[in-house]
């Protein structure tokens, strides 16, 4: 049986990944969440606490405490001052700066 070349081949396009892409290790998370389904698949009883697990809902005491928190006014931060924003759009720029040469002006940020 022949196997199919993706569009991307049939065209001439190169479809590889970057080496700095193959070079990301795997997630951790995912490893986990793949060792439980195979357990599972084994027949093993599995309490899974990995990605987004386990799925339930908010506690009502919670979801309560929050929608309280949002109607009270609770939920800005208290570093709201001119002073203090402007100081923390400073850190930032200084920081994009140093690790990623871009400069930022103004409203930019």
């Amino acid at each position: 049986m022949e196997k199919k070349q993706s569009s991307a081949a049939a065209m001439g396009v190169d479809d590889s990944l970057s080496p700095r892409v193959d070079a990301v290790k795997p997630s951790r998370t995912v490893a986990i969440s793949d060792q439980a389904n195979a357990l599972v698949q084994a027949g093993v009883p599995v309490i899974r606490l990995a990605a987004r697990e386990p799925n339930f809902g908010t506690p009502a005491p919670i979801a309560e405490a929050g929608i309280n928190a949002i109607c009270e006014g609770h939920t800005r931060s208290p570093l709201t001052t001119k002073s203090q924003t402007n100081s923390n759009k400073n850190t930032i720029k200084k920081h994009n700066l140093h690790y990623f040469n871009v400069k930022q002006h103004g409203q930019n940020l």
